[in-house]
C-alpha cells in the first residue's frame, strides 16, 4: 500500500515538475527531499518557481543537473500514510 502511494505521489510530482520545467524531468525522493533530475535549464526553471528550502546544481556522480526541495510536512504525511 505504501509503495503504491509513493509511486502515485512521485508520478504526480514528475508531471507537475515537468510542466514547470517545460520538459521531462525524473523525480526521486531521498531522505525527505524531492529531487528533479534533468537539464540545466529545466532545473533552473524549477529553482525559480519555488522560493524556500531549495537547491540546484550539478551532480558529478549522476552526471546530470538536479533541483532539490525539502518536502513539506503534509507531503511527508501523504507518503507515510498519516491522516
Amino acid at each position: 500500500m505504501r509503495d503504491e502511494r509513493v509511486k502515485t505521489f512521485i508520478s504526480g510530482l514528475k508531471n507537475d515538475y515537468s510542466k514547470i520545467a517545460k520538459e521531462p524531468v525524473n523525480v526521486e525522493i531521498v531522505n525527505e527531499v524531492v529531487y528533479a533530475l534533468g537539464s540545466e535549464i529545466a532545473t533552473l526553471r524549477l529553482y525559480r518557481a519555488y522560493d524556500k528550502n531549495r537547491t540546484q546544481g550539478y551532480s558529478p556522480n549522476l552526471k546530470t543537473f538536479y533541483f532539490g526541495r525539502e518536502l513539506p510536512e503534509y507531503m511527508i504525511n501523504i507518503i507515510n500514510g498519516a491522516k
